[in-house]
């Protein structure tokens, strides 16, 4: 009898357990106002999704454009549906930590108001909505065509060639967001 843990049975399902983990530490450190503990989960976390995302975007998929077919395939049958379930729960738990480290400060409905702190969630919305509706399905398809045993090469590379556009956009968008929370603090 196989005695796993029911999150740990796939890759999927080991990031969702570890981000509820996470989450309710997370909950934990608020409600128990301790700011340098959700301080230093919020930076981990967002070095993680822009350090992901960084290097996925600039180095790992172009540089697998230029691999056969068959290491992509094979790759890729490996890579995305991890990395669909990783990128989105790192983004989930560094803005749940930013929204908690916020509301435990002394001047939490003040910053609601201001203009910087309203436009960085606007970006932020932009970027979940592009990967949502942008890259996500592409991926999706990317990962439908690598099961395919006859798959036509030209059609990955044109894929990945439309999602890497948008990747970048998401890039650009990430780095102008911590780069003015780093000037603003």
């Amino acid at each position: 009898m196989d005695r796993k843990l029911w999150f740990w049975q796939t890759p999927q399902r080991a990031y969702r357990g570890f981000g509820l983990v996470v989450v309710l530490v997370i909950i934990w450190l608020w409600t128990l106002r301790l700011s340098i503990g959700l301080f230093y989960l919020h930076v981990l976390f967002a070095s993680l999704w822009l350090g992901t995302d960084t290097f996925v975007t600039l180095f790992l998929i172009p540089g697998f454009l230029q691999t056969p077919l068959a290491a992509q395939a094979s790759f890729f049958r490996w890579f995305l549906p991890r990395m669909m379930t990783f990128n989105p729960s790192v983004a989930f738990l560094t803005v749940l930590s930013g929204v908690a480290l916020n509301s435990n400060s002394s001047k939490a409905f003040a910053t609601l108001k201001n203009p910087d702190f309203v436009g960085l969630g606007f970006l932020l919305a932009v970027m979940f909505v592009i990967g949502f509706f942008k890259i996500r399905p592409v991926n999706q398809k990317i990962l439908q065509l690598c099961q395919q045993p006859s798959v036509n090469s030209q059609t990955i590379t044109t894929l990945h060639q439309h999602v890497l556009t948008f990747m970048r956009l998401q890039l650009i968008i990430l780095v102008l967001i911590f780069g003015v929370m780093i000037l603003a603090s």
